[in-house]
């Protein structure tokens, strides 16, 4: 089974970076997977998103029961069909015809691809697609005050965490805090190399606000 990696140049400075823990490479293609998947599936019928560090969850537009992706199993339930991504994922015919595998085993409603992206949920995608096996990092929901909901990211329970808002405000473990939205011209990849660097999660990636002020 091929692992679902992003290719690095090889001049790039973090090829050799290793994450902070022992990584199961099953659980690490398996969770970059089911975030690729709901991305794909959330564009082409449109809906909500929640995240926990156990599940991703999606309610899409015009489908009877939600789809719950079992981030470390590695397993996706809808109703009560249960089903495992990592042993049907084909590295040649890639996560595309593993999305049109799945509207047609579960019957949902075949849709176009309506391309209707949120700017937030790309960019979480893409930081476990770069930064998860790389580097370990996680995502999960949280409380951040009595009104407001986001999401936590961080390297290990021990490592640096950093915040994120609903609204897209982050916050990094030193008090600075930046609107997203200032950001969301950029690729989502860029987007979250930006956010990675902004939370000084690694020497290689510098903090945006850093170069942009001097």
């Amino acid at each position: 089974m091929q692992a679902m990696r992003l290719m690095i140049p090889m001049d790039n400075l973090v090829k050799d970076c290793q994450g902070c823990r022992e990584k199961d490479e099953a659980k690490v293609s398996t969770q970059i997977l089911s975030f690729e998947l709901a991305d794909r599936l959330l564009r082409r019928y449109s809906g909500t998103w929640r995240i926990t560090q156990e599940e991703l969850e999606i309610h899409l537009c015009g489908v009877d029961f939600p789809l719950r992706f079992e981030l470390a199993e590695g397993v996706l339930t809808y109703s009560i069909v249960r089903t495992h991504l990592l042993s049907r994922y084909d590295a040649n015919k890639g996560v595309a015809r593993l999305e049109e595998e799945l509207i047609e085993d579960l019957a949902l409603p075949y849709l176009e691809d309506k391309g209707i992206q949120d700017p937030l949920f790309q960019m979480l995608v893409k930081l476990i697609e770069i930064f998860h096996a790389r580097c370990g990092l996680n995502i999960r929901s949280i409380e951040m005050d009595q009104e407001t909901t986001g999401w936590e990211i961080f390297l290990c329970e021990d490592g640096p965490h950093g915040w994120i808002s609903r609204e897209g405000i982050a916050k990094n473990q030193f008090g600075e805090q930046v609107d997203l939205k200032t950001w969301f011209n950029l690729r989502p990849e860029k987007l979250a190399s930006y956010v990675f660097g902004f939370n000084s999660f690694c020497k290689n990636y510098a903090n945006p606000l850093k170069r942009i002020s001097h």
